[in-house]
């Protein structure tokens, strides 16, 4: 079974922030009787995200009908709210003792739900070539959080008109995966829903197209994502989706103070609001304005 933990903000969307240290702790049990207690240190990667594995194997030589389980607790978080997105009721360690525990069953895996992933929360906008391009992936997973379903089909749907290929059809491998590589021909920012379906199962993921901001371009919006790594952010400002790069060159404020490139970056956040200005000769310093909520 394998947990996925990401960092999102107080809307749900994730937030790619690298390097935030979460410690979980991990007993594994049969028959009530525990094999010992451990603690995992993980870091999110680029993505803000990690992904730790549990494997379940034989102890003790178990028989069919011995109950294998295990209890995973989020010790620390680094004072960070913990919102449990999960069916099976992980919880923060608070003492509790009615924590929920996950079962190991002799039970054969069935589809019982359908989960979909993008590997970038944002893509820049382009209209050169063929566009730009992404990948979509599917899961079908079963009762106990394991791929599962081989030559299923998935079929994915687009809400954004300059998508290709959309309405597409694809097959799961043996871990009842399915992947779609498309393209977006545009250079115009814009908030995607993608889609995938397998019989009554749906699931959903959003995808910022971010375009450039033109020469002689003025605006405001909020920041939806933070990307220190490269010195860019993406802002919404009503329909467009606009992306930020910020450099040593640019006239950076917070307010009406002008501040350094480190400043600034450390002050950006998700939900500021991000005013800018081009000059209409494409050269020349961009202004970049900060507003903290």
């Amino acid at each position: 079974m394998t947990f996925a933990f990401r960092l999102a903000d107080a809307n749900g969307d994730p937030v790619p922030e690298p390097g935030v240290e979460f410690s979980l702790g991990v007993e594994r049990l049969v028959n009530a009787h525990s094999f010992g207690y451990d603690t995992v240190t993980k870091e999110t990667g680029g993505e803000g995200s990690f992904e730790i594995m549990f494997r379940h194997t034989d102890q003790d030589d178990e028989e069919l009908g011995d109950t294998a389980q295990l209890d995973l607790d989020v010790l620390d978080s680094g004072m960070l709210e913990v919102t449990d997105l999960t069916t099976v009721g992980m919880l923060t360690d608070d003492g509790n003792s009615d924590d929920r525990l996950l079962d190991w069953s002799d039970e054969k895996g069935v589809i019982t739900s359908l989960r979909l992933t993008v590997p970038e929360i944002y893509v820049v906008a382009s209209s050169e070539g063929f566009g730009a391009r992404n990948r979509a992936r599917a899961t079908l997973t079963d009762q106990y959080g394991s791929g599962v379903g081989s030559r299923e089909t998935i079929r994915f749907e687009s809400t954004d008109p300059s998508v290709t290929p959309n309405g597409t059809n694809r097959t799961t491998n043996v871990g009842g995966v399915a992947a779609l590589a498309y393209r977006r021909d545009s250079d115009s920012g814009a908030a995607e829903l993608i889609t995938a379906r397998h019989n009554t199962h749906k699931a959903t993921a959003r995808q910022f197209w971010a375009g450039r901001i033109p020469a002689g371009t003025s605006g405001s919006g909020e920041v939806i994502i933070v990307d220190p790594a490269n010195n860019r952010a993406v802002v919404v400002a009503g329909e467009d989706v606009w992306l930020v790069e910020y450099g040593t060159a640019d006239r950076l404020q917070i307010d009406s103070r002008r501040v350094r490139i480190l400043t600034f970056k450390e002050a950006l956040t998700v939900g500021d609001k991000l005013a800018f200005e081009t000059p209409s000769t494409g050269t020349g310093p961009n202004t970049y304005t900060l507003t903290n909520p």
